[in-house]
């Protein structure tokens, strides 16, 4: 079938390549999670603050200037209840470009794939005591707002000759409401910022090529992007 060549990235087939662009700031946030489920510290599953901000997630055909494209355009928000968000972010920095070497996976589908990161590798692996490892199933989104049916994930942490993994699989759109199977969408980008030591907001963007490489987020766009949320 035909491929498609992203920008920094190798060529995937038609069926895995659109997932390319973005699972390196997943596998980020994943690894990030990682450290505080080891001893249970982020387990915050009965107080529901994930769902108490709102998210929206748009899926709609626009005109380019050359033809009809899907953009499929989402915003959700997660919580620090700690208010941590700038200390979360600060060992990101960089991290992205640099999962790549420290992750691995597999395309089950257009819209699933298995992440085995190397916490090592991507400089967490000294937060985490392989005899301490829970072994139990999180969702590094657990304290987000984002629509489940766009995308979900579900982690556990490992231990390979006392090197510590973390393995994920990532769904997207499992209920077909947001058509990212669409043939013109290309390629995503997924960005995350701190608004307060409390709220992190997260945005993805997916289209053509052209179209998700010139989209920025609105806090870069936006003269005051969280006015609607004072």
């Amino acid at each position: 079938g035909n491929t498609v060549a992203m920008e920094g990235t190798e060529t995937f087939p038609s069926t895995s390549w659109q997932w390319s662009a973005i699972h390196l700031r997943l596998a980020a946030r994943a690894a990030s999670t990682a450290a505080s489920t080891t001893d249970g510290r982020r387990d915050h599953s009965n107080s529901g603050a994930w769902r108490r901000l709102d998210a929206s997630t748009v899926s709609e055909m626009r005109h380019n200037g050359t033809h009809m494209e899907r953009v499929v355009h989402a915003r959700w928000q997660c919580t620090f209840p700690e208010g941590k968000c700038f200390a979360h972010h600060a060992p990101l920095e960089g991290m992205p470009e640099k999962m790549d070497k420290c992750t691995q996976e597999h395309n089950k589908g257009a819209l699933t794939v298995d992440m085995v990161i190397d916490l090592n590798c991507a400089g967490m692996g000294a937060q985490i005591d392989c005899n301490r490892i829970v072994p139990r199933s999180f969702d590094p989104f657990q304290m987000c707002n984002n629509d489940p049916l766009l995308v979900k994930a579900t982690c556990h942490l490992e231990c390979r000759r006392n090197v510590p993994y973390e393995l994920c699989t990532f769904e997207f759109d499992t209920g077909k409401t947001y058509n990212m199977s669409d043939e013109t969408v290309d390629s995503c980008n997924m960005e995350a910022v701190c608004k307060s030591p409390y709220i992190e907001q997260n945005e993805m963007f997916c289209s053509g090529h052209h179209t998700t490489k010139n989209h920025r987020p609105h806090w870069i766009t936006e003269d005051r992007p969280w006015a609607n949320r004072e």
